[in-house]
């Protein structure tokens, strides 16, 4: 029998083995609570309860028709199919109705989440092969998001575009090391190709990884420009006829940008939260400022879709509508919003530590980069260099390239499109890049890194209560009540926030 044996299982498995080769408990039940979370919030959460949730359900009904959706059918037209796709072939040929797709679609975010935090392992033996400690803390730091859980709870493209940019991470930093090879240049293309029918932000992932290969010519000579080429035509193969297709249309590629319009206001840079980031991060608080809305939206939730809740009758009530329910207090509205709003805050004050922590994390890997880039380093440099590198410039690639659209083609006086989510891709390797921090901390000052993680354990279990969802009915439809949750009067009681302008949510 010639060529490679299939892998055994301990190879299959070694991201999950300590340094004795054993599976790590820790960080299976790590593993378990992530992903188990995800699991609890799909099955639970109301899946009309999300950023656009309506319009991306509208997008998976026309798509089980067999044909792409136009502005016509919803505003989410101009997103690429990919995640839209498996529930679609599930309702057109009738293993679901139209009320259980989206629910699938959910579900389905379970396994990308599975995959995502299986491929932050094994990357994570690329920083730190002989170290569990290194995938601990970065399944600790990822795990602790408030924004992860809510992203996959919803209907929505970037639960698979994170897990796809993980794996597209794992595939560079194969196929650009070492002598050019096919196989794996198409495997980083089908990766590419596979990201672009995700979502359009996976341009910035793409091109983070094309700038690494670049830098990895300067040590391997030609074989990486070589293998990005052979990846390039293949993504393109994949999925230009979407992107050909879209550039013909009325709609374009820009989505629903009213074109270039940059941003004027100095508050939307400059604000710091008016005095409630650190008292009450709720809508309509510091609105159109992109720094606080980023961090209460990472940390807690700042528009309303999976924290802080109304109801009427028992139905649930969410942002924007939420919002202005809020001003006119009307005898129907029931809302946790006060309670939660005090305990977001606090959230977001415990919140600096591991906020640091991260950037503090891709201040050190862009040091990295940089020596990469510098003529007098131009000698070979270790795995977790290599690793390290890559995973800066998909976190620099993916927030500035949504800042820089944001600033320039989508300025909106509301901030409605300040979401952590649409960065979502940057958190896993963000989450690594803190780990390997904090491992080299230990090996410099092994007292303050035993600290600085139990520190950052007693965040999570803080946070534990924030990555479950308020949006959850029970078996007759009606929301099942939460921890101080007021009345219509109690509302008009404590003064309700001012009213905002009208947003394009749903």
């Amino acid at each position: 029998m010639t060529g490679e044996s299939a892998p055994g299982p301990r190879l299959r498995l070694a991201a999950l083995r300590d340094t004795a080769g054993r599976i790590d408990p820790v960080l299976l039940v790590l593993l378990a609570l992530v992903n188990g979370l995800v699991f609890w919030n799909a099955l639970h959460h109301h899946p009309p309860a999300g950023y656009d949730a309506n319009a991306h359900i509208k997008y998976i009904e026309t798509l089980a028709e067999g044909r792409l959706p136009d502005r016509r059918d919803t505003y989410e037209s101009f997103s690429p199919p990919l995640s839209y796709a498996p529930p679609a072939l599930a309702l057109g040929a009738g293993l679901v109705d139209a009320d259980h797709a989206p629910r699938l679609a959910q579900v389905l975010n379970v396994a990308y989440s599975l995959a995502t935090t299986l491929l932050v392992l094994r990357i994570g033996l690329r920083l730190a092969p002989g170290s569990a400690r290194l995938r601990r803390t970065a399944l600790l730091l990822l795990g602790m998001l408030p924004v992860y859980y809510k992203t996959f709870a919803f209907v929505r493209p970037e639960p698979l575009l994170t897990c796809l940019v993980v794996a597209l991470i794992l595939a560079a930093l194969g196929a650009l090391h070492g002598p050019f090879r096919v196989r794996a240049a198409l495997g980083l293309g089908l990766f590419m190709g596979l990201c672009l029918l995700a979502r359009q932000q996976a341009l910035f992932a793409i091109a983070a990884v094309a700038a690494f290969g670049l830098l990895e010519c300067r040590r391997r000579g030609l074989a990486p420009a070589r293998v990005l080429a052979v990846a390039l035509v293949t993504a393109l193969a994949i999925s230009g006829w979407f992107y050909i297709a879209q550039a013909r249309g009325a709609q374009g590629v820009l989505a629903y940008s009213p074109g270039f319009q940059p941003v004027r206001e100095a508050s939307f840079f400059f604000g710091t939260g008016d005095g409630a980031l650190f008292r009450d991060p709720v809508r309509p608080a510091f609105r159109n400022q992109l720094l606080p809305v980023l961090y209460s939206e990472t940390w807690g939730d700042h528009g309303c879709y999976f924290l802080v809740y109304g109801s009427r009758e028992g139905r649930p009530v969410w942002g924007t509508y939420l919002e202005e329910a809020l001003v006119r207090a009307p005898r129907w509205l029931r809302t946790n919003r006060w309670e939660m709003g005090r305990v977001l805050g606090r959230a977001n004050l415990v919140s600096v530590l591991p906020t640091l922590v991260l950037l503090f994390a891709v201040g050190s890997g862009s040091l990295v980069v940089l020596s990469r880039a510098l003529p007098s380093r131009a000698a070979e440099t270790g795995e977790r260099e290599r690793t390290t590198a890559l995973l800066t410039l998909v976190v620099l690639a993916v927030v500035c390239g949504y800042v820089v659209l944001l600033v320039l083609f989508y300025a909106n006086p509301t901030g409605s499109l300040i979401k952590a989510t649409y960065v979502l891709p940057a958190f896993p390797p963000m989450a690594l890049l803190g780990a390997a921090l904090l491992e080299r901390l230990s090996a410099w000052k092994p007292a303050l890194h035993r600290l600085l993680v139990g520190a950052l354990v007693l965040v999570a279990v803080h946070h534990a209560p924030l990555l479950v969802t308020r949006y959850r009915l029970d078996d007759r439809g009606r929301m099942v009540p939460s921890r101080g949750e007021v009345t219509a009067s109690d509302v008009a009681a404590r003064g309700a926030p001012p009213p905002s302008p009208a947003q394009a949510e749903p």
